[in-house]
């Protein structure tokens, strides 16, 4: 080969070597991914106190509290921010700060439900003494 073929040779191969090199920088840098952030954390479950609740006497009243896990480890009394239910008013009223007052004698769950999460029912007796 004579000096001429081997110049062309040359420009063409650095031609293709910075190329290859722009194309790869090209690909590197769409490919960068966004970081990730977290975002706030998400309610798991709900825990009532007491557990289980004393047994209550008609007219009388029982203070439950609702407890949230969340997906960080964290806990928080979330008590005023659930909506409380009792399975059996006839027995057991609960109000939306969470008292329940004993209406007769009976058995009534009480359950509180926040963002699609319910925690497992107490089961609250309701006695007589008159």
């Amino acid at each position: 080969m004579n000096r001429k073929q081997l110049r062309f040779i040359a420009y063409y191969l650095m031609f293709g070597i910075i190329a290859a090199l722009t194309l790869s920088m090209t690909a590197c840098s769409s490919a960068k991914t966004t970081p990730t952030v977290a975002g706030p954390p998400v309610l798991t479950s709900i825990a009532l106190t007491p557990n289980p609740p004393d047994s209550l006497a008609e007219n009388f009243t029982q203070q439950f509290t609702a407890i949230g896990a969340y997906s960080n480890g964290t806990t928080m009394n979330i008590s005023s921010q659930v909506s409380w239910v009792s399975d059996n008013t006839k027995s057991a009223t609960i109000d939306k700060s969470g008292l329940a007052t004993g209406v007769a004698a009976g058995i009534a769950n009480i359950t509180a439900t926040l963002d699609g999460v319910t925690s497992p029912p107490q089961t609250l007796v309701v006695e007589s003494y008159y």
